[in-house]
């Protein structure tokens, strides 16, 4: 019974670790008249907030530079050889794509991880009280599954923010 109790309440820690994390991109004018970026707000001066935007989506200019429909991995290569406001484009795209995948994976997470706290309130038999356990290790590899996925996404991510601060 302790060791039920142990692993629901370290899904339950686990889901509240992992939760997906969104990052803002933020557009103003310095006190030079230069457009700039960032994705940290502190960074911005107070006079410089009178002209700051959140920037919701990056156009590209090249419909066909877009990645493929269901294509869940950033194609570099091709877009080393297009200017860099383009490359922004498709990366920031393929993050999006990433974004919303994470975040439905971790929303079934969450599903099953209630379901299985109901499945505990009602095993009686052994039987039943196996297939809980089983369940609960099948729950806790998806999530260390859905972990190495959101920590790959969060160093894109990275390494998107680094590509924008250099232009």
């Amino acid at each position: 019974m302790k060791q039920k109790i142990f692993l629901i309440i370290i899904t339950g820690v686990i889901f509240y670790i992992i939760q997906p994390a969104y990052a803002e991109l933020y557009k103003y004018i310095d006190e030079n008249g230069v457009v700039s970026y960032t994705d940290d707000y502190s960074r911005v001066s107070k006079s410089e907030k009178k002209s700051i935007e959140v920037i919701e989506e990056i156009e590209s200019t090249k419909e066909e530079n877009a990645p493929a429909e269901g294509d869940k991995t950033l194609q570099k290569e091709d877009t080393q050889k297009e200017n860099p406001a383009t490359e922004l484009a498709v990366l920031r795209k393929q993050l999006d794509q990433s974004k919303k995948e994470l975040s439905e994976e971790y929303n079934a997470l969450d599903v099953e991880r209630k379901r299985l706290l109901q499945q505990r309130k009602t095993a009686k038999t052994n039987a039943e009280k196996l297939s809980y356990q089983q369940n609960i290790k099948n729950l806790n590899n998806n999530i260390k599954q859905y972990t190495e996925r959101s920590k790959t996404y969060q160093k894109l991510v990275v390494e998107y923010n680094n590509k924008i601060n250099k232009e």
